[in-house]
């Protein structure tokens, strides 16, 4: 199903909305990123043939390996590519 970016964009908003506290509160110095597809760069970089392999991707520090010491660090990304999930 195709929607417009907005309305993805919305989509996604919600579904982060509706997780349970417990995770939500695990997502502190964290952006959500939408884009289309996955750059080939970051396909082969993944080894991913077909673009529409890829839904997300985690880029950053895991929570569990973040320690006192995790202060002033530019904030982790979620990206989410949003044709893939349209297939």
């Amino acid at each position: 199903m195709k929607v417009t970016e907005k309305e993805f964009e919305e989509l996604v908003t919600e579904a982060i909305s509706s997780l349970p506290e417990k995770f939500k509160e695990k997502m502190e110095n964290i952006v959500v990123v939408i884009e289309s597809l996955p750059s080939q760069e970051l396909l082969r970089e993944m080894k991913i043939k077909s673009p529409y392999g890829l839904l997300g991707l985690y880029r950053g520090v895991p929570y569990t390996r973040r320690g006192i010491w995790y202060r002033n660090v530019m904030p982790d990304k979620i990206i989410i590519f949003k044709k893939p999930i349209e297939v």
